[in-house]
């Protein structure tokens, strides 16, 4: 796939333009660069699915104080780092 399939870097999120600019000027293709984010991205909101996944049992706990806001508020940022939180051969996770 060419450059060209992706979208331009001025339209890229801060961060990841920042990252994608930077690799690419260290050699690595554009391809490989969107390969590698998606990789990070998919681990990193895996990370918060599974935090949020066990603080929703310990609100079974009454003297917890973990509230739904909470557990929405990781929802939104996992989905804001990887909006695609299944992937072929994975098991869903709990989304809500």
């Amino acid at each position: 796939m060419s450059a060209s399939g992706y979208e331009p870097l001025e339209s890229l999120p801060p961060g990841r333009k920042r990252i994608t600019a930077e690799l690419l000027s260290h050699g690595w293709e554009r391809l490989d660069i969107e390969e590698a984010l998606g990789l990070f991205a998919s681990e990193l909101a895996g990370e918060i699915r599974k935090e949020r996944d066990a603080m929703r049992e310990e609100m079974k706990d009454p003297r917890m104080r973990i509230t739904e806001a909470d557990l929405d508020t990781m929802s939104y940022a996992a989905n804001v780092i990887d909006p695609y939180p299944v992937r072929p051969g994975e098991e869903p996770t709990s989304d809500a």
